[in-house]
């Protein structure tokens, strides 16, 4: 009795102690980064921001670029004399910074992080020094910068195509020329090919503007003359094959002109006479006499003659030809007042750069736009003027960035000022006659604007025109392989990638061609349309070919894995209802991709390598690891790289919110607010312990506690029935037994077969819910062990199971589970599994009632519930060997015995059933004996009985011990070689030190266990082979699977 009172006190003090106290501790303040009021000024921060790139009158969301609003001040600064148009409506300061914040660490300019190059430096630079500047730049430091990159893209060595060195020339590449790692096989251009007359002459043009142009500049005008053509003007560079064009001749002519040089005037006549035979009887210019006219190339000519005081040959033709590119507003255009690449066609191509080519040289020509034209030009200005006063262009693909930042913001609890049909009513304009939809109306379709287009309008309760077209136009793009047609702009692929797209991927892909964004696009969207892929079975066979053995996931046949990729895999597979075939690999390589500042590069390592790390990339690996359960390695470096990136001089500036960079340090974009919002909660919260849901957890489980001993104190039948276990009964005195003694205990065991010893002298105590894997290979003693142990075969010497004698039949048959390999003789193929386990429960004394409620729980456990009814013939290998431990615990054993469950499955289905032997393990406190063939398993067991064939039980221990005994203590040096060496292995085994070796790939890569340091191993190996044939000498650990190799040695050996 009074053991009982103790055993009721100690059951009292776990039901209602422990969650006491789990609620006290819970409840202790945990360290946090961001606090609740800070998430919700980040959030509406980033919404503040985006909403400030949407139109003042549409509410439609623009993206701007460099170009954009470079041409945008100089058209302002040239018709500042208009009523409609006043510099005054530009915000230098933002703009001045805008420029300053697109600077890259070595100097240069660009949109993308990264990018810096020659075009964007020169444009930055023009219109830093037409705008305001601020006080927040450190302006030397910056200026320093800048003429650093202008100094390493100077060229001064030019070895021609045609093998012969031209000396005293200068010119400038478009960016700094730079040898790269050579495990990324990039080529590197020649110097011929990187300069060309336009990089050189606005990077003379930038050094004239701050003073620095070189003492000696006869180099510089040198490059510059030697691109004369003898056809007339100039070339793009001095090695061109190609004739002159009146773009390089303006770029060259300009050079010239900051440097000073004196043309003469034979030169002045002839280049003047040259530039004036482009103009063609429509009144523009084309690249080169004879050739089309077009805008930009008028604009070339004219500038360029502007130089001599010259002007075209017929005057007027040219003014109309000019003012023909204005998309005007009235019928029968219809346009929308800007200028665009096609003459009086309404296309909605209208931009900056041709509205300053039109509005620049009509000012040369002295001439104007009618006060009606010039109307309309400020509209189609006005109308494209976000909220920020920046000017830019609309596009389906800015608005899937603004909408989805609203969407968020609007379940954190604010209210978007969003106009949904401005916005609707655009994406609609935007799908083109096949189906798919263009970045903007009128342009060709591409794949990911036609994403962020469905996706949009589903976020507006929306769908496309024409849903049909949409569906079928994506299932086209599906090649045989199963993958989709690469058809996307190859401005975004940069955004996405960043700089690391041009250095692994080319300037150039095949549109035709699968690739891994192109896929996850057209499947997302198909989906969304509550469609699917013609052919979803290649394509699961083409997504999952295309995962590497690191783990991670190719852009497309044949080129390495990178995070985006991956992230892209694992997102189509869940589309598709698949599986990842290695998870684990996948995580590990996301994983990998994280560099020591805590944001991630594409690949593992890259990071840190070239100490490049990219706001998308890293969004998108901790996006993908967050989707497979798990985290960043270094989850407080993320958040502190991902606030790295928060834009606060914009900030600072405008008080309108809070953007974000693609890299630290980097000018905020438009794009990267959406990424940052979708994960910002995620990093945060990884960080930050919220007692709420386990305040709730604990507080529920105190209530269910409650009910319990209501229900116990209620009445003793009661209490009974729910304490009531399945026949035959386990008593008191035997659990106490349980408790005491180990569940298996052999003492100097000998087995006989034919008047021969085949197991001799075994000692083996296993402890109650260890698990012990008795491995070996096939006829090694492993069955003949374990039924000799559970006394099952004859034997001499001590065998105990739970303290009793194994002729103790009757008290240990139930005590005992059995799973046999093969399951014909435990299972029925023509009756379901429920009918199997009734037949075997009734065995066991146990009533139909008790049997099928019992059954019921167990198949949930074992995940296979909804196969209760299913015949045992129609089952998969895997789900038979459920059904088979299924029956084996319907009377509740302790000691599971399964003789080589895994065997025939594939290595996933390997994976999940020894995941349910552990949680019966742990569930239902028994200890399992598995026997099994494959020496990896032995990561799953306590405790391992090593056997060899002839040789009777090898070793018994823990794994990792077993491990830790061979020479190394656990660890091994892998050699690899850059090339095949035959002599390798006969070499390596003259080293005494090296006590055994393991050949991986022969004679190029071997494992060697040995005491020894890896200095000490590289030393050896270079006092036989060069240093250049040694590819890599690294420290591994040892693997169970090289303890049996060895052990297989031993003997051979």
């Amino acid at each position: 009795m009074k053991k009982k009172v103790i055993s009721f006190l100690i059951i009292i003090s776990l039901l209602i102690g422990v969650p006491l106290i789990s609620l006290l501790i819970v409840n202790i303040p945990a360290p946090t980064y961001f606090t609740k009021k800070e998430m919700t000024d980040i959030y509406r921060g980033f919404w503040e921001y985006s909403e400030s790139y949407s139109t003042n009158e549409e509410n439609i969301f623009i993206e701007t670029t460099i170009a954009n609003l470079y041409h945008s001040v100089l058209v302002y600064e040239d018709l500042n004399e208009t009523s409609e148009f006043s510099e005054s409506e530009i915000n230098e300061t933002i703009y001045n910074y805008f420029f300053w914040s697109r600077q890259n660490n070595n100097g240069g300019f660009s949109d993308i992080s990264g990018l810096g190059n020659m075009k964007d430096t020169h444009m930055a630079v023009i219109g830093i020094n037409k705008t305001k500047v601020i006080d927040t730049i450190p302006i030397s430091e910056s200026i320093s910068s800048l003429l650093e990159f202008i100094n390493n893209c100077r060229v001064d060595e030019f070895e021609s195509p045609f093998n012969y060195t031209i000396n005293n020339i200068t010119g400038y590449s478009i960016r700094p020329i730079v040898s790269l790692i050579n495990e990324y096989e990039i080529a590197s251009y020649t110097s011929y090919m990187v300069t060309d007359v336009t990089t050189t002459s606005m990077a003379v043009d930038i050094l004239e503007k701050y003073s620095t142009l070189p003492q000696n500049k006869t180099r510089l005008i040198n490059y510059f003359l030697l691109s004369t053509s003898p056809f007339g003007g100039f070339r793009s560079s001095p090695f061109s094959p190609s004739f002159g064009d009146v773009i390089s001749s303006y770029y060259a002519i300009k050079g010239l002109h900051n440097l000073n040089h004196s043309f003469g005037i034979l030169f002045n006549t002839s280049i003047t006479m040259w530039l004036k035979l482009c103009q063609n009887p429509d009144g523009g210019f084309g690249l080169a006499p004879g050739n089309q006219s077009s805008l930009e190339t008028t604009f070339f000519a004219i500038k360029a003659l502007d130089f001599f005081d010259a002007t075209p040959s017929n005057i007027s033709k040219a003014i109309s030809y000019i003012k023909s590119y204005q998309n005007l507003k009235d019928i029968p255009y219809g346009g929308d007042g800007g200028f665009g690449y096609n003459r009086s066609t309404y296309t909605e191509h209208s931009d900056y750069q041709n509205a300053y080519y039109a509005i620049d040289v009509l000012k040369i020509l002295n001439s104007s736009l009618s006060a009606s034209n010039l109307t309309d030009l400020h509209e189609w200005f006005e109308s494209n003027k976000a909220k920020n006063g920046f000017f830019g262009l609309k596009s389906v693909i800015a608005n899937y960035w603004g909408v989805n930042s609203a969407n968020i913001a609007e379940k954190k609890g604010f209210i978007p000022n969003v106009n949904n049909i401005n916005i609707t009513e655009y994406i609609k304009r935007s799908q083109n006659a096949d189906g798919g939809f263009g970045i903007r109306p009128n342009e060709p379709s591409d794949v990911l604007s036609t994403y962020c287009s469905i996706n949009t309008l589903k976020l507006l309760d929306s769908d496309p025109n024409n849903i049909t077209a949409s569906i079928n136009w994506l299932k086209s793009l599906q090649n045989p392989d199963g993958g989709f047609k690469t058809y996307i702009d190859l401005t975004y692929l940069y955004q996405l990638y960043g700089s690391i797209f041009e250095l692994t991927l080319g300037t150039e892909i095949n549109t035709s061609k699968s690739s891994m964004p192109a896929t996850f696009y057209a499947v997302a969207s198909l989906y969304t349309l509550e469609s699917s892929p013609n052919n979803i079975t290649n394509l699961s066979l083409w997504l999952k070919s295309m995962q590497n053995p690191d783990g991670g996931f190719s852009f497309s046949l044949g080129s390495k894995s990178d995070a985006i990729s991956t992230n892209y895999a694992i997102k189509t597979l869940d589309y598709i209802s698949d599986n990842l075939d290695s998870r684990m690999s996948a995580i590990e390589f996301l994983r990998n991709c994280q560099g020591s500042s805590g944001g991630f590069g594409p690949y593992p390592y890259l990071a840190d390598i070239l100490e490049y790390t990219y706001l998308y990339i890293s969004y998108t690996a901790s996006r993908s690891l967050y989707y497979l359960n798990y985290y960043p390695e270094d989850i407080l470096q993320t958040v502190e790289w991902f606030e790295s990136c928060f834009d606060q001089g914009y900030f600072q500036l405008t008080k309108e919110g809070i953007g974000m960079g693609d890299t630290p340090g980097f000018g905020a974009a438009l794009r990267n607010t959406y990424y940052t919002m979708d994960i910002i909660e995620h990093i945060n919260k990884n960080r930050k312990f919220d007692p709420d849901p386990w305040n709730s957890l604990i507080l529920t489980i105190l209530i269910i506690d409650g009910i319990f001993l209501i229900l116990w104190f209620g009445g003793a039948f009661i209490r009974r029935k729910i304490k009531r276990k399945i026949k035959p009964k386990i008593d008191d005195e035997l659990r106490k037994e349980i408790s005491e003694n180990p569940a298996i205990q052999v003492e100097k065991m000998m087995v006989k077969a034919g008047g021969k010893i085949i197991i001799k002298d075994i000692s083996v105590t296993l402890k109650h819910r260890e698990v012990l894997g008795v491995i070996g290979e096939s006829g090694a003693g492993k069955s003949t062990f374990v039924k000799a142990a559970l006394g099952t075969r004859k034997a001499l010497g001590i065998r105990k199971i739970y303290g009793y004698n194994v002729k103790k039949k009757k008290k240990l048959s139930p005590l005992i589970g059995y799973v046999p390999q093969d399951l014909g003789k435990t299972l029925y193929n023509n009756l379901s599994i429920l009918k199997n386990i009734e037949i075997f429960g009734v065995q066991y004394g146990l009533k139909r009632d008790e049997i099928k409620k019992e059954a019921t729980k167990i198949l949930k456990d074992l995940g296979i519930d909804d196969k209760k009814n299913e015949l045992i013939r129609n089952l998969s290998g895997g789900q038979k060997r459920r059904a088979s431990i299924a029956i084996s615990m319907i009377h509740r054993p302790i000691l599971f015995v399964l003789d080589e469950p895994t065997s025939g499955l594939d290595p996933i289905i390997r994976e999940q059933l020894w995941e349910i032997l552990l949680q019966v393990n742990e569930k239902y406190q028994t200890t399992l004996v598995v026997i099994t063939h494959y020496p990896e398993e032995s990561r799953y067991c306590t405790k391992c009985a090593i056997f060899g064939r002839k040789r009777g039980m090898i070793d018994y221990g823990k794994p990792e011990e077993l491990v830790m005994n061979l020479p190394g203590s656990g660890r091994a040096i892998e050699i690899n070689l850059k090339s095949n060496k035959p002599d390798l292995y006969e070499y390596l085994r003259t080293i005494p030190e090296f006590e055994f070796i393991l050949e991986e790939r022969r004679n190029e890569r071997y494992k060697i266990f040995t005491n020894l340091t890896v200095s000490d191993v590289s030393r050896k190996l270079n006092t036989k082979f060069e240093e250049q044939e040694i590819g890599n000498v690294s420290q591994i650990e040892a693997t169970m699977s090289d303890y049996f190799r060895l052990k297989s040695l031993e003997i051979t050996e």
